[in-house]
């Protein structure tokens, strides 16, 4: 095989490598925070990249990260996928007001071809 053929099938495989499936993730935004200081939690993370039927197969796992050395109770925070349009919104809510102006909080997700976890910190305004 000459160095042109060569050439040539490392850019046709270069060029179709963004459309394959295996190449696709989910992956999470930043996080919108929709609420205040001394109000019930109310956030959305944007689901990007979600592939067709994962959506079915995925587990959401969303916990305040706590500090155990202050001895605070954990804040109880719920969790929904949101369809707008064609965008996936995971909903973050919590049962009680929150009253501390720093939550700390990791969503877990897994699904059938991966498993993803990220941190978030919000600082809530008190105005």
């Amino acid at each position: 095989m000459g160095i042109r053929v060569k050439l040539l099938i490392a850019l046709a495989f270069v060029a179709f490598l963004p459309h394959s499936p295996l190449v696709v993730a989910l992956a999470l935004s930043g996080v919108e925070l929709e609420s205040r200081l001394n109000q019930r939690l109310s956030a959305r993370i944007e689901l990007l990249e979600v592939p067709a039927g994962d959506l079915e197969n995925l587990r959401i796992s969303v916990n305040e990260i706590t500090d155990t050395v202050a001895g605070g109770r954990p804040t109880v925070l719920r969790h929904e996928v949101v369809t707008e349009g064609s965008n996936f919104y995971l909903k973050i809510s919590s049962r009680d007001v929150v009253r501390e102006p720093i939550l700390n909080f990791v969503v877990e997700l897994s699904w059938f071809a991966g498993h993803l976890v990220r941190d978030y910190a919000l600082i809530i305004d008190p105005q």
